[in-house]
């Protein structure tokens, strides 16, 4: 099933779970930011 995983080098697997993360963080903190904006939104009208 993960016969292709093995086939990546340790490296690129590193690579793969640092980018994942980054991606994820980003996702995250745009989330908060754009709840942030709707309630600024809000609280204003």
């Amino acid at each position: 099933m993960f016969s292709w995983f093995r086939q990546i080098s340790v490296a690129h697997r590193l690579r793969a779970l640092v980018l994942a993360s980054v991606l994820s963080v980003l996702g995250v903190a745009c989330a908060l930011l754009w709840v942030s904006y709707r309630h600024q939104l809000e609280d204003r009208q």
